[in-house]
């Protein structure tokens, strides 16, 4: 639940400019929510269209500022480094808001205290290609997010 501020505060150093699109439920425990929001998340509601959430990041994005959106969606719970299936929303946002998405992948080893590495690609434009569907788009994205440096 801490990646978004991993990012922020290493990459970012903490600036205003950089929002994160998380689960509403992150907002359910008292100071883990009263943290997240003074980091700037942004809530989303994952079960449905959540139009405010889709109306503050385009307007967030359009005005310049950064949005960290994990583009799995959720967590990887298998065990695995290897990414789950890219939901399409990521698309959507990029497109929309007519702006680069940056590929970061996060690398941990499975014990505590170890070095988390952090892996950045190159900014992928939705449309460089031509104009293709959406779910071409995904699998552009998930390729480069497969290509970035592994261990």
């Amino acid at each position: 639940n801490l990646d978004p501020v991993l990012l922020k505060v290493k990459l970012f150093k903490n600036t205003i400019k950089t929002k994160f699109l998380g689960k509403a439920e992150l907002n359910k425990n008292k100071f883990l929510g009263w943290m997240l929001s003074a980091f700037g998340i942004v809530y989303i509601n994952r079960g449905a269209v959540d139009r405010t959430a889709i109306r503050t990041v385009d307007s967030l994005l359009k005005s310049k500022k950064r949005v960290l959106i994990f583009p799995e969606g959720t967590r990887n719970k298998s065990g695995t480094e290897e990414m789950q299936s890219i939901k399409s929303g990521v698309i959507f946002f990029a497109k929309k808001a007519d702006v680069p998405i940056l590929p970061i992948r996060l690398e941990r080893k499975p014990k505590m205290f170890h070095l988390t590495r952090i892996y950045i690609g190159e900014g992928y434009k939705v449309g460089e290609n031509g104009k293709l569907s959406t779910d071409e788009e995904v699998k552009i994205l998930e390729e480069k997010f497969s290509n970035l440096k592994r261990p």
